[in-house]
């Protein structure tokens, strides 16, 4: 399986040639998290404890909200208009198609 492995490099690759800003993001997230500097929280939509960090803002790169794989995924899909550089989507999202719960 080398073609994949290769495949899988060169899509890297021209990720992070794409999105710089994100990509320098993502780095200052998981050294920070190596570190010590910033730990990882349960999902804020269902409490899962297996969580990504996600990017409201690029520029504010360790301000984070953290979500698991689902909800991560159902956030982009209910707001794609927020994918890009900025990513600035609401504080909390609204509980409209199951993605957030009110206390």
């Amino acid at each position: 399986m080398p073609h994949r492995k290769q495949h899988m490099r060169s899509t890297a690759k021209r990720w992070r040639e794409e999105n710089p800003i994100a990509y320098r993001a993502h780095n200052a997230v998981n050294n920070a998290v190596r570190d010590g500097r910033l730990f990882k929280e349960p999902c804020a939509i269902c409490g899962e404890a297996e969580v990504h960090a996600h990017h409201r803002d690029y520029s504010k790169p360790l301000d984070v909200v953290w979500l698991c794989a689902k909800c991560h995924h159902r956030l982009h899909a209910a707001f794609p208009e927020f994918e890009g550089i900025s990513k600035s989507v609401p504080e909390k999202p609204q509980s409209a198609n199951g993605l957030g719960q009110e206390g």
